[in-house]
């Protein structure tokens, strides 16, 4: 029996978050890639630069760590910035991307993604699936993962029962 991941061990990737390579800050997560096939993780979009910035995108075996506070590299900045990968591996998914929910025909939109420490898709967290709050939705519920887009099938009565996403900052505020 193979053990479970905890949570807390997760991989955890924001749209908009901070990136550090091992010299640095260097950017920003822009983009997933991801292999639809297996749901493995295969590249991250980061953008250096500000208003007319460069987006490059840099192999998932470079990140270190992903929490709520940024992605960190095994990188430097040079290397980063050097990097000639113009393209994306794998379906790319972004803050825009549509979470549609086919057994309640309900729309969200992607604002996390969660992976194992392999890459492997965990869960992800959909803004507004269910009115008025963020909703963690587990990959059992994940039927299929296109472009800008991650289709769901969870029936109404097991919507409303799954748990509103709460961020660390939320929940650390709330200890203290």
């Amino acid at each position: 029996m193979e053990k479970s991941t905890l949570i807390s061990e997760m991989e955890k990737f924001h749209f908009g978050s901070k990136v550090f390579c091992s010299n640095g800050e260097s950017g920003t997560v822009t983009h997933l890639g991801f292999d639809a096939g297996t749901r493995r993780l295969v590249s991250i979009g980061v953008k250096h630069g500000r208003l007319f910035g460069k987006t490059v995108y840099v192999p998932f075996s470079t990140v270190t760590e992903a929490t709520g506070v940024g992605v960190t590299l095994n990188i430097t900045q040079e290397q980063l910035f050097a990097s000639t990968a113009q393209q994306a591996e794998g379906v790319l998914l972004d803050n825009r991307s549509v979470v549609q929910n086919t057994a309640a025909n309900a729309k969200g939109t992607l604002n996390l993604v969660a992976v194992q420490p392999s890459g492997v898709l965990a869960y992800i967290v959909a803004h507004i699936l269910r009115p008025g709050q963020d909703t963690l939705v587990r990959e059992e519920y994940i039927t299929k993962i296109d472009a800008g887009q991650i289709s769901v099938s969870i029936p109404d009565a097991i919507l409303h029962t799954l748990p509103a996403h709460r961020s660390d900052e939320d929940l650390q505020r709330e200890i203290e």
